[in-house]
């Protein structure tokens, strides 16, 4: 691809066009506030192309006027279709109506000739809308019982197919210039791979690769350069892949030698240079220039010590070691089959393991050899392509196929990408799953007479070789039953109490925990993306793991407190409970602010002070008037107290509802006239221990340890200060989040109660 062709259209690949806009140019969206960005970003978030747009790649730089128009219109739908679903997720958290016969995407029910059902199929490329509806606005798919809903404007319908079909030719536009570009690029990648005798693939080493350009370093983006940049440990993948277009393994492939050399795999040693991220680099001006673009930036974080090379910081100076040394490791292995790298062994057996046509890999030849002279394999492969689905009759048909469709489709930098079908995954986990499902069967079977052992996990066959536990399947006794539990756990927290049956315990919840089981219902009916539900509390998981954890400590505890007799499912639990419920704590406060005169006991309390006041970092924010927290606990407490019409907790005595057990018992000492709380150092007394905890420090302490940093005025609260100083910026507390409306106000019940009679009935 000459220079002189790049000057066309991106979208529409037209050279006779009146305008060209830049990628790299900014643009702002006719009535919509704050869509300042850059165009390549505003193609990047509409279209979510097969490779993403990059300023600087080798294709055209420019879109038409025509093409942004359309791009703008894109924007604007898209945008409407995401109100629209914030203010219907408003009425259902407030239980107000939504009119069925409205349409979903601009909640019109005026002026509607027609109506099409969201699970009608379009005639143009057989969908559902539904589909489309969910692939074009990121929105929640549309369900038949979800309480939205269900139609769509003939308007807005016209609108959405309209805008689809432009996504969808844009989707082959841009197929069409990436597989030019890998074409032009490399015409022999074909014969990259030689024939194994082992399992009909195909395999080389490090000289053949796809060559990709140079890119520009105008914009850090997150995909390009370096595979690693900027990912948390758990988010890296372990392998480096030579031949993908970011790579380049020709360049990089005279500065390994080998140390080792197997059937299947290798050990190489990395003569050039390291970066901590994990990129390859060939001499100390690649390595700078890597870590100026992509490790410059100084992150704030509450620790001090950091790698100076990539700004990282460490919990510890023991972290701090650990990281410099796996940088300074350059031992990695290759699979000769794929033409892989990792610096991990673990990495390489999981790979040749869960890999279609490799063999399980054992540390030397010699153990190899030894594990067949006492087991027969029996290897059954999955002859499907786990791309598209079809089936072959043997693994060289399987390859072809793969090399003639896929592989020119793959990305141009990889991350957890099969080598059988070359699609890529989110982490480890997904790709794991995508191994297992079309991995094949391998069956092991004990060599030894009379021995009829087998079983399709290599570990269990390796500890029957090693202990030499030979049987007779006849010899066998029937397998005891599982005993069913006996003891059934209450699993809400703060709740110790323990049944005989599990009859005894869902009674027990219904009578004790119905206003808690409501609050979790709130959270987890909503939820998308769940590890799993508790059937009991109601509780949502963010984790399958976690899930099963907490399904086991209704029926298993088997570490017991010996003070007080409590029972938990795991030790790291007991150690817990012993260290702050049996232990004396610290009465000294050790961890001193660096931003003001206040101290804490432990470095957890500390960062959390740090975030708050001084960093005034809040996360967690209402969806329904705009709040921001800075704990997620602090969220649901202000949801469930300020938003929710039907609160879980009731005062008997006056009509006072709330949405936790905690203030209903702090209300109900109202109604009494009981003040058990008294000051030692005068007569007062007070109903709840906080507030005499903050009358001490106040009147006979003088604490204040919230001080003003514009004037000598400071405070016991923290958020006496934050209203006091709304006096020198002028800025209250709470703004109305709603677009065009000008409200704030430094009370969040008026900010509330404002929302509630302007914006709910919008």
């Amino acid at each position: 691809m000459e220079t002189d062709e790049l000057v066309c259209c991106r979208l529409c690949l037209s050279y006779d066009v009146d305008e060209l806009i830049s990628l790299g140019c900014e643009c702002t969206i006719e009535n919509v506030p704050e869509s300042t960005q850059l165009v390549v970003e505003l193609v990047s978030s509409l279209m979510d192309a097969l490779g993403q747009p990059e300023i600087g790649d080798r294709l055209p730089q420019y879109i038409c006027g025509e093409c942004f128009q359309q791009l703008e219109q894109n924007y604007r739908l898209q945008q409407k279709a995401l109100d629209s679903f914030r203010i219907m997720r408003r009425k259902k958290i407030q239980r107000q109506p939504v009119g069925e016969l409205a349409c979903r995407m601009c909640l019109s029910e005026d002026e509607v000739e027609e109506l099409i059902s969201m699970f009608c199929i379009c005639a143009d490329n057989q969908r559902l809308v539904a589909d489309i509806f969910r692939e074009f606005t990121g929105a929640i798919r549309p369900a038949q019982d979800d309480g939205y809903p269900q139609n769509i404007c003939d308007r807005c319908f016209d609108e959405l197919i309209k805008a689809y079909d432009f996504r969808v030719d844009i989707h082959k536009s841009d197929t069409a210039l990436r597989k030019e570009l890998r074409e032009s690029a490399s015409n022999t990648v074909m014969s990259r791979i030689q024939l194994d005798p082992f399992n009909n693939r195909k395999t080389d080493g490090l000289s053949q690769s796809v060559s990709s350009p140079a890119l520009t370093r105008k914009r850090k983006l997150q995909e390009s350069g370096s595979r690693t940049a900027g990912l948390d440990e758990e988010e890296r993948d372990r392998f480096i892949y030579l031949d993908a277009a970011d790579v380049n393994g020709d360049r990089l492939r005279p500065y390994f030698e080998t140390l080792q050399v197997e059937q299947y795999w290798e050990k190489l040693k990395f003569t050039g240079h390291v970066c901590c991220c994990g990129n390859l680099a060939l001499d100390e001006f690649d390595l700078e220039e890597h870590r100026q673009i992509f490790h410059s930036v100084k992150e704030k974080s509450w620790s001090y010590i950091k790698c100076k090379d990539c700004n990282k910081h460490m919990k510890s100076a023991l972290a701090l070691q650990k990281h410099h040394e796996k940088r300074d490791n350059k031992i990695y292995f290759r699979c000769k089959i794929c033409n892989i790298i990792t610096q991990e062994w673990s990495a390489l057996e999981i790979h040749f393991e869960y890999t279609r046509f490799h063999v399980v890999l054992e540390k030397s030849a010699e153990e190899q050899q030894k594990f067949n002279c006492k087991v027969d394999t029996i290897y059954d492969p999955d002859l499907r392509c786990c791309q598209c689905g079809d089936d072959f009759e043997d693994g060289a048909q399987l390859m072809k196929h793969v090399k003639e469709t896929h592989f020119l489709e793959q990305p141009p930098n990889p991350r957890f990408q099969c080598m059988i079908c070359y699609g890529c995954f989110p982490n480890m986990l997904k790709l794991t799953d995508h191994l297992k499902d079309s991995s094949g069967t391998r069956l092991y079977c004990c060599r030894m007479a009379d021995c009829d052992f087998q079983t399709n996990q290599r570990i269990l066959m390796k500890k029957h070789v090693e202990l030499g536990n030979h049987f007779n399947s006849d010899d066998l006794s029937k397998p005891i039953e599982e005993e069913e539990p006996c003891e059934f756990f209450c699993c809400f927290r703060l709740c110790n109490s323990m049944f005989d049956t599990r009859i005894e315990l869902e009674e027990h919840i219904q009578e004790e925990h119905a206003g808690q089981r409501s609050n979790n219902y709130h959270f987890s009916k909503d939820t998308d993306d769940s590890g799993g539900i508790c059937p009991l509390c109601l509780r949502d998981f963010p984790s399958p793991v976690a899930y099963r954890e907490h399904i086991k400590s209704q029926t298993s505890r088997k570490h017991v407190c010996p003070k007080c007799n409590r029972r938990f499912v795991n030790r790291d639990l007991l150690i817990r409970h012993d260290k702050y419920a049996h232990h004396e704590r610290k009465s000294q406060m050790d961890f001193q602010c660096d931003h003001c005169e206040s101290s804490f006991a432990t470095k957890y309390t500390l960062r959390e002070h740090v975030k708050r006041v001084h960093e005034n970092v809040m996360p967690f924010q209402c969806p329904t008037c705009g709040r921001a927290f800075a704990k997620k606990s602090s969220l649901k407490q202000h949801e469930l107290n300020m938003h929710l019409v039907e609160k879980a907790f009731k005062c008997a005595v006056c009509p006072a509802q709330f949405g936790i057990k905690a203030l209903l018992q702090n209300h109900l000492l109202t109604h009494t006239d009981k003040r058990p709380y008294l000051c030692e150092f005068c007569d007062k007394t007070y109903r709840h221990g906080e507030d005499r905890r903050r009358h001490i420090k106040t009147v006979h302490f003088n604490e204040k340890p919230f001080q003003c940093t514009m004037c000598a005025m400071a405070f016991v609260r923290d958020r006496d200060l934050r209203l006091h100083m709304t006096t020198h910026t002028k800025v209250k507390l709470h703004t109305c989040q709603i677009v065009g409306c000008n409200f704030s106000t430094n009370n969040g019940r008026e900010l509330t109660r404002h929302h509630t009679e302007n914006h709910m009935m919008d």
